[in-house]
């Protein structure tokens, strides 16, 4: 079944929405230099993640947003921001369209840091003016403990996480040849720097840096996904009894 409703013709939508589905989930990421792997990472993943969830419960699912908020990666290559107000307030105006197409559940698939406050914030404002329900996930966050358990040690920009990420979801993007040490920039707290002295930025001393194991990665995204269903499941369940009220 097609579930992305950019694909979808819209009697199809009209007759799905909201009797059947209620629930779609918007993927939100930027443009921004990442390592080895493509400068659409932050895109890429949540467009996968969103597409493997809507499977999983039977949602439908929005095209993609793939500009956001960057900062100290902004001078390299190929990195794209929008300002906060602009992004804050496309992102609202998809919000407001998908309520009025008749779904009362949205799920925000973010995949950027540098956009997490706007989309918190804005899952409270389209709930107040709207009463849509939104639930935003910052997935590298959420499966932060994850990554820790199956890697044996912390995640990273364009790095160990995210970098497998895109390893099992389109191996052709990440390349492996092109990592130099230098690449790789362990950040210092009360340091900001721009542009930041890498593209693979660690978080703590000797972990995060990508690996290059298909198999490895592949197994990885799969328990990512899992994650996040069983995150949504919770989420539900508490939606289910505030329907209503």
């Amino acid at each position: 079944m097609e579930r992305n409703i950019g694909r979808l013709n819209w009697k199809e939508i009209k007759n799905l929405v909201p009797e059947r589905i209620n629930t779609c989930i918007l993927p939100v990421g930027t443009m921004e230099a990442h390592g080895v792997t493509a400068t659409g990472t932050d895109i890429i993943i949540p467009r996968y993640l969103s597409d493997k969830i809507a499977e999983k419960f039977d949602f439908l699912t929005a095209p993609e947003i793939p500009y956001g908020i960057t900062h100290s990666l902004l001078p390299y290559p190929g990195s794209i921001t929008v300002d906060d107000r602009t992004f804050e307030e496309y992102v609202h105006g998809v919000l407001i369209g998908l309520k009025k197409t008749g779904f009362k559940r949205v799920i925000i698939m973010n995949g950027h840091g540098g956009n997490n406050q706007v989309l918190d914030d804005l899952a409270f404002r389209i709930y107040r003016e709207t009463g849509l329900f939104c639930a935003v996930i910052h997935w590298w966050i959420l499966c932060s403990e994850l990554t820790k358990e199956f890697f044996g040690e912390a995640g990273a920009h364009a790095g160990v996480d995210e970098n497998g990420m895109i390893l099992a979801i389109a191996p052709e993007l990440v390349k492996e040849e092109l990592l130099e040490e230098d690449d790789i920039y362990l950040y210092s707290s009360g340091l900001r720097a721009v542009p930041i002295p890498g593209s693979v930025i660690t978080y703590k001393k000797g972990e995060g840096k990508p690996r290059f194991n298909r198999e490895e990665a592949v197994k990885f995204s799969e328990k990512v996904v899992d994650c996040i269903g069983e995150h949504i499941t919770r989420v539900l369940k508490g939606w289910n009894k505030l329907d209503g009220l």
